[in-house]
């Protein structure tokens, strides 16, 4: 909701980074341009490639 080029996401990468830190699990939903793949990769993170034909996410399983 910014102009662009204004340090949205760098924010929030260092925001996350910060607080995974302390030991808070960033969670980054809806990555529509990808931009936060790596940092959550290189954090051990899990990324979840979600989209028209590509992975699924049942929020009814228990996942046991």
């Amino acid at each position: 909701m910014a102009n662009p080029g204004l340090g949205k996401s760098s924010l929030l990468r260092r925001m996350a980074i910060g607080l995974a830190a302390f030991g808070v699990w960033p969670m980054v939903l809806g990555d529509i341009k990808g931009e936060h793949v790596a940092m959550i990769e290189a954090l051990g993170g899990a990324v979840l490639p979600l989209g028209r034909g590509v992975g699924h996410i049942n929020p009814l399983d228990d996942a046991g």
